[in-house]
């Protein structure tokens, strides 16, 4: 493997550990994941995502390498309202304005968590404000060089999507 790809996997793992935290914390649900695999486009077979993007400097080498990032967390609709529901303690059953910002929460404070472990691991991130999109098979640009792997995770409420963006810039 080489070590832009040895970066990247370490660089996904927190990610994944904070959500599993998040939802168990949160949301009272063990996530599983399933398999993971590599992303070629912007396309969402989802209906709801949220994003965060992140720039920063892996300062284990010298001279230090520049990056960005952008985390992805997607939904079905049904997923999605299940887990707004569990984590509110409500019984909404229509996508509407009291739950349109649960996953942009999510989306949040998953970044916060993998940034310390991450910070560790020689990764200095600066996050920016979460932001999100509803709607049926949407799609997101922005990151077209960027490497990309999705991460199901499954749970008694449906599926939960963690998509990770990552590129350096030498």
């Amino acid at each position: 493997m080489d070590s832009f790809n040895a970066r990247y996997l370490t660089f996904c793992k927190p990610y994944i550990d904070a959500t599993q935290t998040v939802y168990s914390t949160m949301v009272q649900t063990e996530l599983k994941t399933t398999k993971a695999h590599y992303k070629s486009d912007l396309k969402f077979n989802y209906d709801y995502s949220a994003i965060i993007g992140n720039s920063g400097d892996y300062t284990r080498v010298n001279p230090h390498l520049s990056f960005k990032s952008t985390l992805i967390i997607s939904w079905p609709k049904e997923s999605y309202i299940k887990t707004a529901n569990k984590m509110l303690m409500e019984a909404y059953e229509e996508y509407n304005k009291e739950i349109s910002d649960v996953g942009m929460e999510i989306c949040n404070i998953v970044t916060g968590a993998a940034k310390g472990v991450l910070y560790e691991l020689g990764f200095e991130i600066r996050m920016a404000i979460p932001t999100s999109i509803w709607g049926a098979n949407h799609s997101f640009g922005g990151q077209n060089a960027s490497k990309t792997i999705v991460m199901p995770m499954k749970s008694e409420l449906g599926t939960v999507y963690i998509q990770l963006f990552y590129a350096e810039n030498d």
